[in-house]
């Protein structure tokens, strides 16, 4: 799982590539493997050996070659550079007048470890845009800084970190494993879904929205989409604006 918006979300903000979408290709999704069951412990298997791993860019984008904007569309990755179009949440939510609305969480119902990521008992992905995130006195300033990992800029920002439950940070995927197209900022990342021979492999059915907007006079946090009728309904709200 990941910890993001950010801990029902798992964290997530992998920040640009300096390879823009029209210079290169979109790979295939290429089935990589041998694939894990998630359990806990002080790391976490590679890319290639975890099952079902989604993202979605800011801003949305589709698998297309070469890639092209796509309002709340994620991405089932392969860990290899490939990808295929996952679910796309447009449109789902009854009375939402606004068509091109951006994705910035995702996450499973389930999401697996998430209790155990809680207890440190499991590592924890994530990702940031900046190391400016941290505010002056933020007590993991001074682990995030020491980390020469976390501090290669333009390299994190692109990329998916992990933090083993004895507190070091290395990286996890790199741009080149999430999408040889480009990354320009991973804003939402689910992973431990079901394998590629599942016949509905992608899961991602909990997703926030840039800014929480109000829709239907609610202000939503969190959306639960349903993959049969591909409807999304209020899961998590706050306060009006």
């Amino acid at each position: 799982m990941k910890i993001t918006h950010q801990l029902l979300f798992s964290s997530w903000l992998l920040l640009g590539v300096t390879v823009a979408p029209s210079q290169v290709l979109a790979g295939p999704f290429v089935p990589q493997g041998q694939f894990v069951q998630p359990a806990p412990g002080p790391g976490i298997p590679g890319p290639k050996n975890v099952p079902g791993k989604e993202y979605s860019d800011r801003f949305d984008k589709d698998t297309q070659e070469p890639p092209v904007s796509d309002p709340e569309q994620n991405i089932y990755w392969d860990g290899h550079g490939g990808g295929q179009d996952a679910f796309d949440y447009s449109g789902s939510r009854p009375g939402d007048t606004d068509p091109a609305r951006e994705a910035d969480a995702l996450a499973n119902h389930g999401d697996a470890l998430f209790w155990d990521v809680i207890a440190n008992r499991a590592a924890l992905l994530f990702s940031t845009g900046s190391t400016t995130l941290l505010l002056p006195g933020d007590s993991r300033a001074a682990v995030y800084n020491a980390s020469s990992a976390y501090n290669q800029l333009g390299i994190h920002e692109a990329s998916v970190l992990y933090e083993s439950i004895g507190g070091g940070i290395d990286f996890w995927a790199k741009p080149p494993q999430i999408d040889q197209a480009g990354v320009n900022d991973l804003d939402g990342l689910e992973v431990w879904g079901p394998g590629p021979a599942d016949p509905t492999p992608n899961d991602a059915d909990m997703y926030s929205l840039l800014d929480d907007p109000t829709i239907n006079g609610t202000r939503t946090s969190v959306w639960y989409y349903n993959p049969i009728t591909q409807i999304s309904n209020s899961y998590i709200t706050g306060l009006p604006r």
